[in-house]
């Protein structure tokens, strides 16, 4: 199990800097994209806007270099986190637990895209971070081999949930949207015609069919 990291909002400590750049990414990002994947797999449901593995692990990396959005960042506390990649699947875990808190606030906090996430990188704050990412993250054959057999594991799962929500009109329609890439509360209840309310509902009523086929499951 991974613990969240929280966001933190005080002072970046600079010094950790130099112990990532030495850190031994060539082993660390293909297991961070792996977990990423993991984690998103149990949300997929959202809509292709949210949680991309790649992006994940890329904001991940952001906030450890203290260049994260909006100046937040991640301080390495090595004596809870002696690994790092321990502490950067925690980051990841965090990023995804308060992007679900802000979503399922969404009758009063509605939900937009957020736009290109690599605009974390933008700026002189810590170019090594950015460095680094786009060095290991190309896509090899063997990336798009691996991305696709995980999308025909997916769509087994994606197939299973359909044929559970079969005979429910609201979930079977909310579904509709989700394959035609609308995926926000706003955008659900537009295209619907209900109001956001019921949208809340239904998608927690998919939520708990989904845990019926252990999608949330580690």
């Amino acid at each position: 199990m991974h613990e969240d990291v929280e966001l933190e909002n005080g002072h970046y400590d600079p010094s950790i800097r130099k112990e990532l750049e030495q850190a031994d990414w060539k082993i660390i990002f293909p297991k961070l994209i792996w977990f990423a994947k993991n984690q998103s797999d149990k949300f997929y449901w959202l809509g292709t806007r949210h949680f991309q593995p790649q992006d994940l692990v890329q904001e991940a990396i952001s906030l450890a270099f203290g260049c994260g959005e909006n100046g937040k960042y991640r301080n390495w506390n090595k004596d809870y986190y002696p690994d790092l990649t321990s502490f950067l699947k925690g980051v990841i875990k965090s990023i995804v637990s308060h992007e679900i808190e802000h979503i399922m606030e969404f009758p009063h906090n509605a939900i937009e895209p957020t736009g290109d996430k690599t605009s974390d990188f933008i700026g002189e704050s810590a170019p090594e971070a950015k460095n680094i990412y786009d060095a290991l993250s190309s896509n090899s054959p063997e990336d798009n081999f691996e991305r696709n057999e995980i999308k025909k594991v997916l769509s087994v799962r994606v197939a299973k949930l359909k044929s559970l929500a079969a005979g429910d009109e609201e979930m079977e329609l909310v579904m509709m949207c989700f394959d035609d890439g609308i995926s926000t509360p706003r955008e659900i209840a537009k295209a619907t015609g209900y109001d956001v309310s019921r949208i809340y509902n239904i998608i927690k009523r998919i939520k708990r069919k989904i845990k019926n086929i252990k999608l949330l499951q580690q």
